[in-house]
């Protein structure tokens, strides 16, 4: 780790503009916090636009990955509250801060899924899938556990034209507003459940 942060001590020095003199003196030294215009790292094109602060040399690039060990936390701070997840220059999509208290996590891919996996005893699993070529339809991977003591499942609330209007598929079940009827779709058919 000690090697891996003074050969980033080395290039920062050289990105902002230190003489040879300079580095051969620091370079068994912890740098200073340094504030850089510009920077590059070979061979992954590792670019700062802005300023950049090194602090204890905590960020190394190693083998294609960026790496950022940090023992505290690591704070990423967007005056915009936008931050971009970029694919080889193509924007996939974002995470926003909205500025009403939400979280927004947008899929700029059009027809793209939003996907929640995990690891489940070794395995991995797609635990959700937002459908967004149909406007968001959620599909679980298991079954749904509602625990609410104060609430209540609220099933879509149409009118026999709405339901009728529907591309309808076995396993439906509305609340129908013009009947004030509980329905299923079973068989092929709308039955009243009560």
């Amino acid at each position: 780790m000690a090697g891996r942060r003074n050969r980033l001590a080395r290039s920062v020095r050289v990105a902002s503009g230190l003489k040879e003199t300079d580095r051969q003196v620091e370079a068994n030294k912890t740098p200073p916090e340094r504030a850089i215009s510009s920077a590059s790292h070979a061979p992954y094109g590792f670019q700062v636009q802005g300023a950049l602060k090194v602090d204890a040399a905590v960020m190394n690039v190693v083998s294609d990955h960026l790496v950022i060990d940090s023992p505290g936390k690591i704070k990423l701070d967007s005056h915009t509250g936008i931050w971009w997840l970029v694919k080889n220059t193509t924007l996939q999509g974002y995470i926003q801060a909205d500025g009403t208290d939400n979280i927004l996590l947008h899929n700029e891919v059009a027809d793209g899924d939003i996907k929640f996996s995990g690891n489940d005893g070794g395995a991995g699993v797609t635990a959700l899938t937002l459908d967004m070529s149909n406007e968001g339809a959620a599909t679980f991977n298991a079954g749904v556990t509602i625990t609410t003591t104060t609430g209540a499942l609220l099933l879509p609330r149409l009118t026999t034209t709405q339901r009728n209007a529907l591309t309808a598929a076995n396993g439906m079940i509305i609340y129908n507003t013009t009947d004030s009827k509980f329905q299923g779709y079973a068989g092929g058919a709308w039955v009243n459940l009560h």
